[in-house]
């Protein structure tokens, strides 16, 4: 019985940090795509934008695509 609730607390204990992780990583995301539409609205090119955000140029395009 001990055991079954230490296990479901430390299954709790990890979807809590799973979704953690996940907003951050979101949150990263949001941060960085809107780096980039404003350093490309301010007419930078994409190499640089690629260059100052420590991303490849592919990434650069994707995101002003989207």
């Amino acid at each position: 019985m001990k055991m079954e609730y230490e296990l479901r607390e430390e299954l709790r204990q990890m979807c809590i940090l799973s979704e953690s992780i996940e907003e951050k990583g979101l949150e990263r995301g949001i941060l960085l795509t809107q780096k980039v539409m404003r350093l490309s609205a301010g007419g930078m090119s994409d190499e640089d934008i690629a260059k100052v955000s420590l991303i490849t140029r592919e990434m650069v395009h994707e995101i002003l695509e989207a």
